[in-house]
């Protein structure tokens, strides 16, 4: 069952996202869906499968997209990774301590994409960039913990009263 849950998310998740920034850049911007998924999956299952999940799915964005190519990869590879090290020390960790490493970890994507986008134009256009980065900062650290919130609530064992 795992098998096929990773699949789909290598191979339905990246297209998802494009339709999502799609409808979503007449706003200003929208959730990175995939760097959501790949963090939700090192926190639960650990950092070895969250930089191969990382990788996979930004390998998939990569061809998917006419941007930078490698930067889908690489920053969702290291996302999986992290994510997976912040899950294997906290252990039993509430949705709000979440809020903090989704967050800084959106936020690192968001730059990372807004240095490579901005490299030699001027200050403002990177001003510019970031505003609409912000967005999707806070829309990721809301799905993101949301989504935490709701699958940490059915992963837990029961345990003392809970168990009977």
């Amino acid at each position: 069952m795992n098998g096929l849950l990773y699949a789909a998310l290598i191979f339905l998740l990246p297209p998802l996202q494009a339709m999502v920034m799609g409808a979503a850049h007449m706003v200003g911007g929208g959730p990175d869906l995939c760097l959501v998924a790949v963090c939700l999956v090192g926190l639960f299952s650990g950092e070895v499968r969250g930089i191969l999940l990382g990788l996979a799915i930004g390998m998939v964005q990569d061809s998917l997209s006419a941007g930078d190519q490698w930067l889908n990869l690489a920053t969702k590879g290291v996302a999986g990774l992290l994510a997976g090290l912040v899950g294997r020390h906290l252990a039993g960790a509430t949705p709000s301590a979440m809020i903090g490493p989704i967050a800084g970890l959106s936020l690192a994507s968001c730059l990372v994409f807004v240095g490579a986008s901005g490299a030699g134009k001027p200050f403002l256009d990177m001003l510019s960039a970031i505003r609409i980065a912000a967005p999707e900062l806070v829309l990721d650290t809301v799905l993101g913990v949301g989504a935490y919130w709701f699958l940490s609530g059915r992963r837990r064992p029961a345990t003392g009263f809970d168990a009977r």
